[in-house]
């Protein structure tokens, strides 16, 4: 076996020995320097005054610094508290955000779909923006139809190729709708003080799901604006 295995655990408890004494013999020092201070018949074997003095302050002085270290200490971990709590606000603000920008998108989507006519105002800043998208979506969607009906006619191994084609074409038909879907998210449309959409809702020409959205979800909107 190692010798420094039973060497280091006896040197350590050794210096933890040593260290114990020392504590004792500073206290039983201070102790007598106080004692000898307050006895006149001890004056003369004692400290002088000046020294007793000056002890005292140092004391003191450790006393104040010690505090002043756990104050700070203290001080230091209500900070980093403080710290991981704006950082959770924060998170939980972003979180917020997005769910907001969610139903927002849902909202107008379903609004712009089934409810353009009635307020075409309300999406005139857009709508340069989504026309080029359903453009694009309309012209892809006829290249699918032609696919289709290409397929038909073709034989096996054609097919398998016209089939790619398809696939590759209804993804960017489905990447246009997110494109589409994106610019209601991130549109700076205020819905709450339409007053289209207050119109659509007091006439009760709203689906009754898009209804309970508009009152319900935008709720949150309300205090996001208010936070």
């Amino acid at each position: 076996m190692n010798k420094s295995n039973n060497t280091i655990p006896v040197l350590l408890k050794e210096l933890k020995d040593l260290e114990s004494k020392l504590t004792e013999a500073y206290k039983q020092l201070g102790n007598k320097l106080i004692k000898d201070t307050a006895d006149p018949v001890a004056e003369a074997n004692g400290v002088s005054q000046e020294n007793f003095l000056q002890w005292q302050r140092l004391h003191d002085e450790r006393k104040f610094c010690t505090e002043s270290v756990l104050d700070i200490k203290n001080n230091s971990t209500r900070l980093s508290e403080l710290d991981n709590f704006k950082k959770q606000v924060k998170d939980r603000l972003a979180d917020t955000k997005k769910e907001t920008e969610k139903l927002k998108g849902d909202f107008l989507l379903k609004l712009y779909k089934d409810f353009l006519p009635h307020c075409g105002n309300l999406f005139d800043s857009l709508s340069a923006e989504i026309r080029t998208e359903e453009a694009k979506m309309q012209e892809t969607m006829e290249k699918i139809e032609a696919l289709n009906s290409e397929k038909k006619e073709a034989n096996f191994f054609l097919k398998i190729g016209i089939s790619g084609k398809i696939t590759s074409n209804e993804l960017k038909v489905k990447n246009s709708e997110k494109k589409i879907k994106n610019i209601f998210t991130k549109s700076d449309i205020d819905i709450c003080n339409s007053q289209e959409v207050k119109a659509l809702y007091d006439e009760d020409k709203l689906f009754p799901d898009l209804k309970k959205k508009l009152r319900g979800n935008f709720k949150a909107l309300y205090r996001f604006k208010r936070f």
